[in-house]
């Protein structure tokens, strides 16, 4: 929503679309966009043979990485056990980055180093 390209437009910052914004207009814009995509959601977990979205890993997302190529996240990205940045941070490939991170903001910190 940042970027102003949301598809209900609500969170924008840019002051001229702000006087756009009818509430009315936005509010059934926004039911519809999140019911819609809770019934995608549905469909996926569906197609993927689940029960729940909880049961959703990282092998039944494909990410395509070629014109011709597909492979599931979990061999695209490089993912984390569960709690490895809670036990040991500084053994991940995101120490630096959990290192720099702040529970209060969302403000960069790029001089914390480990």
């Amino acid at each position: 929503c940042h970027t102003n390209h949301c598809p209900t437009g609500v969170a924008t910052q840019d002051k001229l679309l702000q006087r756009g914004l009818v509430v009315t207009d936005k509010t059934e814009r926004v039911y519809h966009f999140h019911r819609n995509t809770i019934r995608a959601l549905a469909e996926v977990v569906g197609a993927a043979g689940l029960e729940k979205p909880a049961d959703l890993l990282p092998c039944h997302i494909y990410h395509r990485v070629s014109a011709t190529r597909s492979l599931p996240a979990d061999e695209v990205y490089d993912l984390l056990p569960t709690g490895a940045l809670l036990k040991n941070p500084e053994t991940t490939h995101l120490a630096v980055d959990w290192a720099r991170a702040n529970a209060n903001t969302f403000a960069p910190n790029m001089g914390t180093h480990i």
